[in-house]
């Protein structure tokens, strides 16, 4: 899923900071990849694996092993500034909370997802000249 965040009164340094801000407050690992580009990275232990584990605790071996299971969550964010303003790009799995948070850290005015389908990444159709 992709998002778009317009900022509003804030520049471009600010807006980056505000957003590493706001995701290694929610737990995120936070690693600028360029310039106002961020990887953010947040490692977890599902909640079925924690049930699992409490309900196979009997069997000493097999519970340990479901607390070893974990799952890694990425995303993608680009600051980026042009003649309208200032505007965040997220990509990725993110949490609906850290993305509400940005949201209201950012003072955003509006918010627009862009979903890509099946039919927006085919070729397109040439037809054979006569």
């Amino acid at each position: 899923m992709e998002q778009l965040i317009e900022v509003n009164g804030l520049g471009l340094g600010a807006a980056s900071e505000r957003v590493v801000q706001v995701a290694t407050a929610h737990g995120y690992t936070v690693v600028a990849s360029g310039p106002n580009r961020f990887r953010m990275a947040r490692t977890y232990r599902p909640q079925w694996a924690l049930i699992a584990a409490v309900a196979t605790a009997v069997f000493v071996g097999l519970g340990l092993l479901f607390l070893l299971v974990k799952r890694t969550e990425t995303g993608d964010v680009v600051v980026a500034e042009d003649r309208s303003g200032v505007k965040v790009r997220l990509t990725g799995a993110l949490q609906p909370a850290v993305i509400n948070a940005l949201r209201q850290a950012l003072g955003a005015t509006s918010q627009s997802v862009v979903a890509a389908t099946a039919t927006s990444f085919q070729p397109a159709v040439v037809a054979p000249a006569a």
